[in-house]
């Protein structure tokens, strides 16, 4: 029996910033393919912004989304078809407004 079979790995952040190796990690991750992302609101109108590279900067936004309607509930929970979203100069995570947290699942 044939399968593609893939490594991924899941990095959490509560702020915004860089998406590490591993969640309390010091050391950012690079070429990154975004292949799931899952947040939690802390209030009505989550919204949740990702870019391509180190740092926000308007032309680099690869993904964006509003969510929820309170907090704890209408959770985010996306899944990136075929390669995911290619971010070849590093993730960065902008947690915008009334968003506990977001776990991304990724492969490099």
């Amino acid at each position: 029996m044939a399968f593609d079979a893939t490594d991924v790995k899941s990095s959490t952040r509560t702020t915004s910033g860089r998406l590490e190796t591993y969640t309390g990690s010091s050391s950012y991750l690079a070429r990154t393919r975004i292949k799931a992302i899952q947040a939690n609101p802390s209030g009505a109108g989550g919204l949740i912004k990702i870019y391509n590279g180190t740092s926000v900067a308007a032309a680099s936004i690869v993904y964006q989304a509003k969510f929820g309607s309170a907090a704890g509930g209408d959770c985010l929970d996306t899944y990136i078809p075929q390669n995911g979203i290619l971010c070849p100069d590093g993730v960065y995570i902008d947690l915008t407004a009334n968003c506990d947290s977001v776990t991304i699942v990724w492969q490099s």
